[in-house]
């Protein structure tokens, strides 16, 4: 328990070489796709610890402590990391961060 992932989702370490990765790390910062969003704790609406960005093709929903993140698309940018891992089968991200 804790540590099994749904059955068809593998856990890739690493798939990305720490230059690749700086890359898009940085790219992400420079297209501020983040957000500080709100989640619902002991019934108050309070800041989410961190800020986040969603990918997902439209209709590919995921929800977390009561907020729903929408699938508004795919960036065409993501398409190489896409195409990397699974051979393409990667279909969302969500990314966060720390406040700034």
């Amino acid at each position: 328990m804790g540590d099994e992932l749904p059955r068809g989702v593998e856990h890739k370490r690493r798939f990305l070489c720490s230059r690749a990765a700086a890359e898009l790390s940085a790219h992400l910062r420079r297209v501020n796709s983040f957000a500080v969003r709100e989640i619902r704790m002991f019934g108050r609406l309070v800041p989410m610890p961190r800020e986040t960005a969603w990918f997902a093709p439209p209709g590919m929903d995921y929800a977390y402590s009561g907020h729903l993140h929408l699938g508004g698309g795919v960036p065409h940018w993501l398409d190489a990391v896409r195409a990397d891992v699974a051979g393409g089968d990667v279909v969302q991200a969500l990314a966060g961060r720390d406040h700034q």
